[in-house]
């Protein structure tokens, strides 16, 4: 079974991770039963990694599903892991129409490279 976890080049949040199989599908039951579990291992990867790596006091996970659902390519289901603390919404987004984020890429990329090896054993999840 091929996926993959990787960061969003334009998160909500800075490390804000998502989650593919490798074959495109529009939806989850695109995929076969087999699959759709593994895509799911996928996301309690990221939703563990984001735990450990940056020790959030809540996240967001799910689907966008569609263009109107927010998904930015349509034909190819990914799911969604974002940390959150209290109070870090702002008016940017809405009045601004822009995003701040507070950090670049790199820094989350080595936290959740550091914290890998130990998200994988603590859900039973072999190297690769």
């Amino acid at each position: 079974a091929k996926g993959m976890v990787l960061l969003n080049r334009y998160p909500y949040t800075n490390g804000h991770l998502l989650v593919a199989r490798g074959e495109a599908r529009p939806t989850i039951d695109g995929y076969s039963p087999a699959d759709r579990a593994h895509f799911w291992r996928l996301m309690e990867l990221a939703m563990e990694l984001c735990r450990r790596a940056l020790d959030p006091l809540g996240m967001n996970s799910g689907l966008n599903l569609g263009r109107a659902g927010g998904a930015g390519v349509p034909e190819h289901l990914h799911g969604l892991v974002g940390h959150r603390w209290a109070g870090d919404t702002n008016f940017m987004s809405v009045l601004g129409e822009v995003r701040v984020i507070p950090d670049a890429l790199e820094p989350a990329y080595g936290a959740y490279r550091r914290h890998l090896p130990a998200a994988r054993a603590h859900l039973g999840l072999a190297a690769g």
